[in-house]
Order: structure tokens, then C-alpha cells, then sequence
């Protein structure tokens, strides 16, 4: 066992003095003064500022690595990154390829998660997309909706596939929506020009998510809330990406205004790149040109995932929608926990849950990375 003494919490969107002690992976307790009647290790956080690992549902890779083309130790390789960036929990998303390349990229991640407590689950963005908005994806590869197909990838992963986007207006959709969230794989609705009709069915049939609000799907007008506007009108789980190049910052601040702050969940929507000096890289068979940090397709206007840091996800919604640091982790911590239905395990500092957690110093920066009890990152 190992006692934390003298930290400061955040429980509720509010930072607590309170001790915690930790065993076997999870937090035993979380309360004030806590007595070390079992003479177990005891560590003084002199008050810093303590937060549940981030949980970031859609990411691509990082420092170099594309999960589409990695291999088990370029899996482990990036997971390390994202323990630096503060992730404790991630789903490797795997972008629409080949069957043969999905397939064996899910075995890749699947290996990688026999010795990695970081990794959670799989994101499955496509193939069943819309060629219209397709944005960075192969036009070639994106496919009707085949749920076959997709239980074979379910299959092939040992059914940890727990999130896939689809567009909503594709033929054969809804009912792929019905049967896959039977399954209680996540369908989340993305890359599509659906009406606000073909949306609302989609949500009837299962969907609770919405894949990079705001990004490759139809704005609303004056007749038709289309994708965009029927995500911000109903209640289902809205990501966004929160790098001030995907979505003015300003456009965000709107939404967070229309949108009920539970539904929202922060992304980093990260490829290869992240971590790394600009230059060209490539995400899935995609070639992209990183200037600046921006990520764009290297033929086309296109932007093809980001660079952005998880934690500075955080610290952009507490800038852009002018709101307390801490009450911005929610979006990264809580929120996404609950829409995977995994917060009776993950997303807060509570006795009985996974001991994930992050030491922060006064500007919010990670000094240390905890998943399951065991520090995996020190500054």
C-alpha cells in the first residue's frame, strides 16, 4: 500500500485537501488525515494539485507512430508518449484501410494491451463513411455499413473494439447502429452530410456519440439543423477537438454555451506527428504536411488529425471558454468515462476505482503520471 499525504483533489470541479491511499491498483480511500496505521509507504505531495488521468476516445498515434502501420513495441512506444501528455487510459484509433491492414493493426493493439494498463479499448473511425465528407480518409477504402464485417473486426480484437463511427445517412446504417450497440460497442455518428431526419433516426437506433463535432459533417442552415446542429440540439456525447485550428475558439465558446457540459468530451485526435518538429508524415495510406503545427493533407485542403497535447486540451477549453482549469478536466476525465460506462472504475479520484491520477505543479503541468497505482512518467 502506498499513502499520499497533503494533496489537494479535485473532486467535483473543486480542488480538496484530502490524503489517499492506494493498493493492488485502486484508490483505497480518498479522505482527510489519514492515519498510516499499516506503516505503508508514505509519499507528502506538499499540497499539489492532484486529477484523474486523462481518457482520450480518439487519437491516432503520436511521437512518430501510426497505429495503422505500427508494431507491438511502436504501440508500447506511444502509449509512453501519451503517459508524458498525462493519458492513462486510451483507444488507439484505427483510421478505414485495407481489411487485411484493419485486422492486423487491431491484433498489433491487442498484443500491446497484454502489457499495457494504458490501453482501454478500440476506436474503429470508418470504414463505413461518407465518401462527401470524407475529409482525410481514403475515398477508396470507405464502405456501406456491413455489420459481418465489422463482427469480424470484432472478432479479430477479442471484442475490446468498444467505439466505432459511422455516417448516419449510408444505406443500411441504422439498422448496423441497432445491432452493433446491441453488442454494447459505442456507434457514434461522423464524417457525414445526414439531415437532421437521418440523424435523429441513427440516435433512435442506438448512436450516443458524435466523432469530431463540427469537422467533417454539414453545418446547419436555416431549414435543416443537419449534422452539426442535431448533435448541438440533442443529448447524445459531442468530441471535440480543442487545438484552435479545427474549430474557431470562439465557435467553441458558442457551443459549450448551447451544449450540456456533460455531453461534452475533449479529444486530441493526434496522429504520428504529435510530439514531433513539422514535416511531412502520414496518417493511415494519407501523406500530411505538419507547418506550424497544423496538420493538413499533403493533396488537398483537408486537415488530417492534429498535434495537440492532452493536457493542453484541457487547459485550451479553460482558455477559450474562460472557465477554471479545473473545471475544464471534467471534459477529459469525467465525460468521456461515462460515455464509455466505464466511471465506476474510471474517470475520478474515488475509493474503489483504478488509481490513475496526475501530479500537477502550480501551472497545471504534469510532474507525474500514476495508471493503477504505479508511476509511469516523472518529469
Amino acid at each position: 500500500m502506498k499513502l499520499f499525504k497533503n494533496a489537494m483533489v479535485l473532486i467535483n470541479d473543486k480542488f480538496e485537501k484530502l490524503d489517499f491511499l492506494t493498493d493492488n491498483g485502486k484508490f483505497l480511500s480518498v479522505e482527510s488525515d489519514i492515519k498510516n496505521a499499516d506503516n505503508c509507504d508514505v509519499v507528502d505531495l506538499n499540497g499539489k494539485h492532484i486529477i484523474a488521468g486523462l481518457i482520450d476516445i480518439h487519437t491516432h498515434g503520436g511521437f512518430g507512430v501510426d497505429f495503422n502501420s505500427a508494431d507491438k513495441n511502436d504501440v508500447l512506444k506511444v502509449c509512453h508518449y501519451y503517459n508524458e501528455q498525462g493519458v492513462t487510459s486510451v483507444l488507439p484509433t484505427i483510421l478505414s484501410d485495407t481489411k487485411e491492414t484493419t485486422i492486423k493493426s487491431i491484433k498489433t493493439v491487442v498484443s500491446a494491451k497484454e502489457e499495457c494498463d494504458t490501453i482501454i479499448g478500440i476506436h474503429l473511425e470508418g470504414p463505413f463513411l461518407s465518401k462527401e465528407f470524407k475529409g482525410a480518409m481514403p475515398e477508396h477504402l470507405l464502405l456501406e455499413p456491413d455489420v459481418d464485417l465489422f463482427l469480424e473486426y470484432q472478432k479479430a480484437s477479442g471484442n475490446i473494439v468498444k467505439l466505432t463511427t459511422v455516417s448516419p445517412e449510408l444505406t443500411g446504417a441504422c439498422d448496423f447502429a441497432k445491432r452493433i450497440t446491441e453488442t454494447g460497442v459505442i456507434c457514434s455518428l461522423g464524417h457525414s452530410g445526414a439531415s437532421q431526419e437521418q440523424v435523429f433516426e441513427f440516435i433512435d437506433s442506438g448512436a450516443t456519440n458524435a466523432t469530431h463535432l463540427g469537422n467533417a459533417m454539414k453545418q446547419p442552415t436555416q431549414h435543416n439543423l443537419n449534422v452539426c446542429g442535431s448533435v448541438l440540439y440533442t443529448d447524445i456525447y459531442a468530441e471535440i477537438i480543442c487545438d484552435g485550428f479545427h474549430i474557431n475558439p470562439t465557435v467553441i465558446d458558442y457551443w459549450f454555451k448551447v451544449k450540456d457540459h456533460d455531453k461534452i468530451i475533449a479529444i486530441t485526435d493526434c496522429i504520428m506527428a504529435a510530439g514531433l518538429c513539422d514535416g511531412e508524415y502520414m496518417l493511415g495510406v494519407n501523406e500530411v504536411v505538419v507547418t506550424n503545427g497544423d496538420a493538413k493533407l499533403k493533396y488537398g485542403n483537408s486537415r488530417a488529425g492534429s498535434t495537440l497535447k492532452a493536457i493542453n486540451a484541457v487547459k485550451n477549453i479553460s482558455k477559450f471558454i474562460n472557465i477554471p482549469f479545473e473545471q475544464a478536466v471534467k471534459f477529459m476525465t469525467v465525460n468521456p468515462a461515462k460515455s464509455l460506462g466505464i466511471f465506476d472504475e474510471y474517470g475520478s479520484v474515488e475509493a474503489s476505482k483504478f488509481a490513475n491520477f496526475l501530479v500537477l505543479d502550480e501551472n497545471n503541468d504534469i510532474l507525474e503520471t500514476y495508471v493503477k497505482g504505479n508511476c509511469v512518467y516523472k518529469a
